[in-house]
């Protein structure tokens, strides 16, 4: 099954085949991520099998989402994507600006 995803902090777009001309999925997904605390706001658009997340990076991360996707039967067939026991991880930390020193 066709699926893409795309992350940045508090977004999360995902384009599934599963969700492609199925509105009551749509439907679905969109009521039960909307019970989910952190989440602001989901755009779900049939036509297209896109869902669009908006969150807070604070109190939820993109990694529970996406496994909440799975479970919703959004991403059914796609491997590659992180298992639950890694849901409440939290995302590594990039080191903006940060050098390191050398040892002499």
């Amino acid at each position: 099954m066709s699926c893409s995803i795309h992350q940045l902090p508090g977004r999360l777009r995902v384009r599934s085949q599963a969700l492609r001309s199925d509105p009551e999925l749509c439907q679905k997904v969109k009521c039960a991520m909307l019970s989910m605390s952190g989440v602001q706001s989901i755009e779900t658009t049939p036509v297209t099998g896109s869902i669009l997340v908006r969150y807070d990076p604070d109190r939820i991360y993109p990694h529970t989402l996406i496994n909440s996707l799975r479970t919703l039967g959004v991403l059914e067939g796609v491997i590659g994507f992180p298992t639950r026991r890694y849901a409440l991880a939290p995302p590594r930390a990039k080191p903006v600006g940060a050098r390191v020193p050398r040892s002499a």
